[in-house]
């Protein structure tokens, strides 16, 4: 049985079943910055920051992803090279996101306040390009479309800041419904929020990602779980390794349980029936059951040679003895009945031979094994001159 190992770190990595460290968040928010740029860009050039401002009002970042990799650091995540671990202590959160719902909610306040920043600037602006284009008109086309960019890259800030209002109501709602819990299942969650799990598990994997549920929050694809607090999810791994312990344990006993119950079933029918002969063939049945369940027991690796004896012979043989016992019991003996106990008789001996067989046929590794070490041992004896036979099994010297 697999059991998850912990190592007590500082900060514990993504658990099993997470997808790995999230992409690093940037240190600047060069989201602000590649919005002016773009409106600097669309002012001095037109088309090309329209495209970067539609760009980026659809989710390209195109100008914000240029600044960070030439002048943004990035952080690196030490969870690309550390095992799932439990925290010695629960350090003290480094964001507000990090400390508790409250917190959380905090972080999505300031969110939304950008958003609202966005909207309400890019309708002011929209409204300055629209004059601006409505007054250049006679001084000349480029001028007039100059102007006209200016106010469809408002019209996508604007676009783009609603969106960003929408989102973050969505935020609020996946927090409100997860509250204080440090693990959350997000299954539950998307039937509470009324959207499909697809839906809520992008929704909450941007969270994670934004830093909204703290620096230690990642989401186990595997169990489809949201975790926040990681000693809880340790938690919930040392509950999964009891429960799958005691399931294993609970099927051996339900194993050892089945074979004490067929040989219980032979036994009884020896009781009940009354024929010497009979009997004594069923108590070799018996003996050699029990001897077949005690090898299988011994090794488990062999219960799959016993499949059709425990599925057809087996079951069969239980229910011929039982119906000769129902036979028996009734007192008369008519000629189906006769019949029938002859017949039950005759395959008697032929079971017993064949239960024989099944029991001799789990030994045949081993016969195949000693037979293996029979020979290397006597060729040893021979080879070292510490045997009176010869190669052909013949005493030395003998006639």
């Amino acid at each position: 049985m697999s059991e998850y190992n912990y190592n007590f770190n500082d900060s514990p990595g993504p658990g099993p079943g997470s997808p790995g460290p999230r992409p690093p968040r940037r240190d600047t928010d060069w989201d602000g910055v590649s919005w002016v740029l773009g409106m600097i860009l669309t002012f001095a050039t037109g088309p090309l920051g329209l495209i970067l401002t539609f760009a980026h009002a659809a989710g390209h970042d195109i100008l914000g992803n240029l600044l960070q990799g030439l002048f943004g650091s990035r952080k690196t995540s030490s969870a690309r090279s550390r095992q799932y671990a439990a925290p010695r202590a629960k350090a003290a959160p480094k964001k507000a996101a990090a400390a508790g719902p409250e917190g959380r909610f905090q972080g999505v306040h300031h969110a939304d306040a950008g958003a609202t920043v966005k909207t309400v600037a890019g309708w002011i602006l929209a409204a300055f390009g629209a004059v601006a284009a409505i007054g250049a008109i006679g001084s000349g086309l480029w001028q007039v479309l100059s102007m006209v960019a200016v106010a469809l890259s408002g019209g996508a800030l604007a676009f783009s800041g609603i969106l960003g209002r929408r989102k973050e109501a969505k935020f609020r709602r996946c927090m409100a419904v997860s509250g204080d819990r440090g693990v959350v299942d997000i299954r539950k969650l998307s039937k509470t929020l009324g959207v499909k799990l697809e839906e809520a598990d992008k929704l909450l994997t941007e969270m994670v990602d934004r830093g909204f549920y703290g620096e230690k929050a990642y989401i186990d694809h595997e169990r489809c779980l949201l975790v926040i607090d990681v000693e809880e999810m340790r938690d919930v791994y040392r509950r999964e390794d009891e429960a799958k312990k005691a399931g294993a344990a609970a099927d051996e006993q339900s194993k050892m349980s089945e074979y004490e119950r067929y040989v219980e079933r032979i036994r009884q029918a020896d009781e009940d029936i009354d024929d010497e002969v009979m009997s004594g063939k069923i108590r070799r049945m018996q003996e050699l059951t029990a001897s077949i369940f005690a090898e299988v027991e011994a090794h488990p690796e062999k219960r799959s040679q016993i499949d059709r004896f425990m599925t057809y012979y087996l079951p069969t043989t239980l229910k011929l003895l039982e119906s000769y016992a129902r036979i028996e019991a009734q007192g008369v003996s008519g000629e189906n009945m006769a019949k029938a106990k002859k017949d039950i008789e005759g395959i008697a001996d032929t079971l017993v031979a064949g239960y024989e067989k099944q029991l001799d046929k789990l030994y045949t590794a081993e016969a195949v094994d000693i037979a293996g070490d029979v020979s290397v041992i006597e060729n040893m004896l021979k080879r070292d001159g510490l045997s009176d036979k010869d190669d052909f099994g013949t005493p030395m010297g003998g006639h």
